[in-house]
């Protein structure tokens, strides 16, 4: 895609194969529903394959099982959660541009919302922060040209469900780390 180009409505696909609620944590949460946010990403996958557990049942879970740690939420403990609610899921970390996000377009693709690592809002802070990849656009070369996210962190009204990253904004502040269903 050339530089500022601008596409019209005829040259892009948008892709989102997902419908996925947003879940979030609200404003009168405790503390320890502040730091859930990452397993808000969670219970969006959980909802999405239609297994209703509370997130509050789903923190208290993870506290429970030692997934929360000084760092926050345990990547590894989110694919040990999906499993036992019989989602098999797994970690990829050192994923590189291409094959990455080549990887995240499949799983959308075959209806599977992929849980990323990122810096939050990519770019309006600089804390990590995990988000939900629920669609992806595509020009008419057939290449990406950016992902739909929903943010556990905004509401509804504030645009928390299918914000939209360029893939050049995503490369530059994803992690390169992703969970995703098997």
């Amino acid at each position: 895609m050339t530089t500022g180009k601008v596409l019209s409505v005829a040259e892009i696909e948008f892709r989102s194969d997902v419908t996925v609620e947003l879940v979030r944590s609200s404003a009168h949460d405790s503390d320890v529903l502040f730091a859930a946010r990452g397993m808000c990403s969670v219970a969006m996958i959980l909802s999405f394959k239609e297994k209703n557990i509370s997130l509050v049942s789903l923190i208290d879970q993870g506290h429970k099982e030692g997934g929360y740690g000084p760092h926050g939420w345990v990547h590894d403990y989110f694919v040990k959660l999906l499993a036992t609610y019989n989602l098999p899921a797994e970690r990829f970390e050192h994923m590189t541009r291409q094959n990455g996000v080549k990887k995240i377009i499949d799983s959308i693709a075959k209806q599977k919302p992929v849980i990323i690592s990122g810096k939050k809002l990519f770019m309006e802070q600089t804390s990590f922060h995990m988000v939900l990849i629920v669609g992806f656009q595509i020009n008419s070369e057939g290449n990406c040209t950016g992902l739909f996210y929903h943010d556990p962190a905004l509401t509804k009204d504030r645009g928390g469900m299918f914000r939209f990253t360029p893939i050049e904004t995503f490369h530059q502040y994803w992690r390169n780390m992703a969970i995703m269903l098997i």
